[in-house]
């Protein structure tokens, strides 16, 4: 797949900038913008702008082949627009890649450098996050919380945007009518991986985290504000823009995110075993901080990045939310305390990749190196299948 890099416009009215983030939020994730005239359907696109941050600000996929313009050259719709976590400086490029003379101008659309594209695509990605809402006089009846870990939520919003709402976070909102008031409660959050239609309505389903008790939020004031951004819930299942209501439900989340045990080098646990007069210390005695795992699973999610597999979808409830998490500098380098990036040195990874990134390989494997073993994998079956 080739990747192209797309610059934004040169004035410091951050419009470039701001334009893409709404887009990023917006149902569609869709932008016209200029291109090169090789510019293909299917292209990888990046985004660099100059200000703010004069960076890489988000990416996206070319819907079609660049085409003659009235303002540019050629221009071309980009889809899948999705703004990373953390702008990748132009500075961080120069640093990385000091033969690359694109960095030393940056001024022009220009097609990246494998190794440019490569590092690239393992920036994190923000998720888009969603407000559902459950109306008791609507529905006939208060909501009711499952409790096997799997979540679902009907929707009458078009196929085509419901689709894009899978693997992102969605949060329940509850309101039941009280006197002349409506009583808010806030049910947790879900992570929708499967779509089924439901007469007139799509069903989205998947593991959830639903809080212990629901949280009375009528009269918190983030919670007034999401209100109002989502028009009282007319809006149906609609993404959440505000800075606030997400810091807010980000910090809510670390709540109801439980930290899983795990068996792993990379996972705490004071296990000794004695063999003769010494010890053998199978695990390493690194502080993990719990905070910094749940991070990761709210930016990630619980599917595993490598494998791509979410536990739940193969042995059914009980294992909804089961992950490990992986750090990709292991916690022995160095052998100090040292500040830990959630989005960008951990990742979620099944007990079995978890295993096999560790398995007689020190340092860890890469997870690009464990992708491409399950790839030749798949295709050494597929040909002995013939």
């Amino acid at each position: 797949m080739r990747a192209l890099l797309l610059l934004g416009g040169t004035d410091d009215d951050n419009g470039d900038y701001s334009l893409l983030q709404s887009t990023a939020l917006s149902a569609e994730r869709k932008v016209t913008w200029s291109t090169l005239k090789e510019a293909r359907r299917g292209d990888q696109v990046w985004f660099y702008v100059p200000a703010p941050h004069s960076a890489v600000v988000a990416s996206g996929v070319a819907l079609a082949d660049a085409e003659p313009g009235n303002d540019w050259a050629y221009t071309m719709p980009v889809g899948e627009v999705t703004w990373l976590t953390q702008p990748i400086e132009l500075q961080d490029l120069r640093d990385n890649f000091p033969e690359w003379t694109w960095t030393r101008r940056a001024r022009s659309a220009t097609y990246l450098p494998d190794d440019v594209a490569d590092f690239l695509r393992a920036a994190p990605r923000a998720q888009t996050q969603y407000v559902a809402y459950h109306s008791a006089a609507v529905m006939g009846e208060p909501y009711h919380r499952d409790s096997t870990g799997l979540v679902s939520f009907l929707t009458s919003k078009p196929e085509k945007t419901v689709r894009r709402i899978l693997g992102n976070t969605v949060w329940i909102f509850s309101g039941e009518r009280s006197g002349k008031r409506t009583a808010y409660h806030l049910q947790g959050n879900f992570t929708p991986r499967e779509l089924a239609r439901s007469g007139d309505a799509w069903a989205i389903s998947g593991a959830g985290n639903l809080r212990p008790t629901p949280l009375a939020v009528t009269d918190e004031p983030w919670f007034l504000e999401l209100l109002a951004e989502q028009a009282n819930f007319s809006l149906g299942l609609s993404p959440i823009r505000s800075a606030l209501v997400l810091a807010k439900l980000d910090s809510l989340a670390a709540e109801t995110t439980a930290a899983l045990p795990s068996f792993l080098p990379e996972e705490i646990s004071e296990t000794e075993y004695r063999e003769g007069s010494g010890i053998q210390v199978v695990v390493n005695r690194y502080e993990r901080d719990h905070a910094a795992r749940s991070a990761c699973l709210r930016h990630f999610g619980t599917t595993c990045l490598i494998c791509e597999v979410d536990l739940a979808t193969v042995y059914g409830p009980a294992a909804a939310g089961l992950i490990h998490v992986h750090h990709r500098r292991p916690l022995a380098d160095g052998g100090e305390e040292r500040p830990v990036r959630p989005e960008t040195d951990l990742i979620p990874v099944c007990p079995n990749c978890h295993a096999v990134l560790h398995y007689r390989h020190d340092p860890p494997r890469e997870p690009d190196e464990v992708r491409e073993m399950i790839a030749w994998a798949k295709i050494k079956i597929q040909e002995a299948s013939r």
